[in-house]
């Protein structure tokens, strides 16, 4: 059943006044995010992540269906191997039980033995929010954007290209990757030379809004190396201000390329979706 979008706060604010409504009854969008104004008009905004935490897959899906209930479509892109689009589609298209999701766990991203954080429950629990808010009619398409099939060296251009590829005319994009994809200046202090996603897309849309994620201190499963024992929940110090969900704009870009931030309030920890991915107790 759809249910009636309530306005209040930043929603009322940014996206869908008195005299523009939705053509459908949106479903609630979840937490207020303050400052959402500050996004008014974006057409791409990259949200740049820490991997292995709960609020962040939760913001993003709340900003997602704020955008998305003005009436005006939005493409969720996500760091998830384009090889697993058809079970993402699959699973969006569902009625969401035990079986469904089963199928969308069964593909490879979600049973690698090196858990980085990206197939965590949070990441499920944002593509069950995404089916069910799909299901009461907003404009909303989700996207995988990433490919299992490039070297690491190739995959920040195939991001941006499969972001590009998949996004339609009139569509706003909102990319969710790690915060190194979602510089927009080129360069690392290992690498002087290489070129992140962002800088990729912003030569493709230049009014592009790249944020970095903030938090308060907290946990987040973390992999502290390149073997996949050495992942699991870590304590994390953070930067972050507010205590909820708020987005700054910078007053200019800053030297790696990002344009503000967001902030989910303090860092807690999502485990690998699938429970045979997780440690096990001894």
């Amino acid at each position: 059943m759809l249910r009636r979008l309530v306005l209040a706060g930043p929603l009322a604010l940014g996206f869908v006044s008195a005299t523009t409504q939705p053509a459908f009854a949106a479903p609630s969008c979840g937490r207020d995010i303050a400052n959402l104004g500050a996004l008014e008009g974006v057409p791409m905004i990259l949200l740049g992540e820490l991997h292995g935490l709960e609020g962040i897959p939760v913001f993003a899906i709340d900003l997602a269906c704020r955008l998305a209930s003005s009436g005006k479509p939005v493409l969720l892109a996500l760091e998830i191997p384009r090889q697993e689009q058809a079970r993402i589609d699959a699973f969006l298209a569902s009625k969401g039980g035990v079986a469904d999701e089963a199928a969308l766990l069964d593909g490879a991203f979600w049973r690698r033995v090196f858990q980085d954080g990206r197939s965590s429950r949070a990441r499920l629990a944002m593509l069950e929010a995404a089916r069910k808010l799909r299901a009461d009619g907003l404009p909303l398409r989700v996207a995988a954007v990433d490919d299992a099939s490039v070297p690491p060296t190739a995959r920040d251009e195939a991001m941006a290209s499969g972001l590009l590829a998949a996004r339609k005319p009139g569509e706003t994009a909102l990319l969710l990757a790690g915060d190194l994809h979602a510089r927009t200046k080129p360069g690392a202090p290992w690498d002087p030379k290489i070129v992140w996603a962002g800088v990729l897309l912003r030569a493709k849309e230049p009014k592009l809004v790249s944020l970095v994620n903030r938090f308060l201190s907290g946990s987040a499963w973390l992999c502290m190396s390149n073997d996949a024992t050495g992942c699991g929940i870590k304590s994390v110090k953070g930067a972050g201000v507010a205590a909820g969900f708020r987005i700054e704009r910078f007053v200019a870009t800053d030297s790696i390329g990002h344009d503000g931030a967001f902030e989910i309030g303090p860092a807690t920890a999502s485990l690998p979706a699938r429970e045979d991915m997780r440690p096990r107790k001894n």
